[in-house]
């Protein structure tokens, strides 16, 4: 519902500016050259009005993913003061509130009708193509890729991988048990 929300103020042009987006809400939308290298955003109120501030220092990509996380933040109610490191917007995120920001911003960045249209209508099926056209990370595209169901789960395509690596386990535990039995055999035959 508030993707929606915010969704109302998007021009339709890609990338998504998420801070042209914020701005038309009523947050205002800093970058500062003096945060702390390892914090990517922060969202705050400054006398009673919302601000979201972002890493100078950082790339475009995570900048406009830090702004849309952090608008997140505001349009989910989740609070008046949020500081955000890489680990908040990493896809492994330590906190509900971060994890819902993150899906958020997916969502901002990334529309899912705009999304399916590309693919559909255009035939975007190139990683790198979608990477460019929606600004966003290679991990983030396979997470909304994931969400709205285009792609398995990471979990579901790397079971074949875990599988594989427990059939591996099983063959060198029966070489070790193999190589145990001829050096029982050479001692016995001594």
């Amino acid at each position: 519902m508030a993707v929606m929300q915010a969704m109302e103020h998007w021009d339709g042009v890609f990338p998504v500016d998420a801070a042209k987006i914020a701005r038309s809400l009523g947050v205002e939308v800093d970058v500062s050259s003096e945060m702390d290298a390892a914090m990517l955003g922060r969202f705050e109120f400054v006398n009673g009005r919302p601000r979201i501030t972002v890493n100078a220092n950082s790339n475009d990509v995570s900048r406009r993913y830090a702004i849309a996380h952090e608008l997140g933040h505001y349009m989910l109610h989740h609070g008046d003061y949020f500081e955000d490191t890489c680990h908040a917007l990493a896809n492994d995120p330590r906190t509900v509130r971060d994890a819902l920001a993150n899906e958020f911003a997916r969502e901002l960045l990334m529309p899912g009708l705009a999304f399916e249209t590309l693919i559909m209508k255009r035939n975007l099926v190139d990683p790198r193509e979608m990477i460019e056209v929606f600004g966003v990370s290679m991990a983030n595209l396979e997470y909304r890729l994931e969400a709205l169901g285009w792609i398995p789960s990471k979990r579901v395509r790397e079971a074949p991988i875990r599988a594989m690596q427990a059939e591996i386990r099983a063959m060198e535990a029966e070489v070790r048990r193999i190589e145990q039995e001829a050096i029982d055999l050479a001692r016995m035959c001594r």
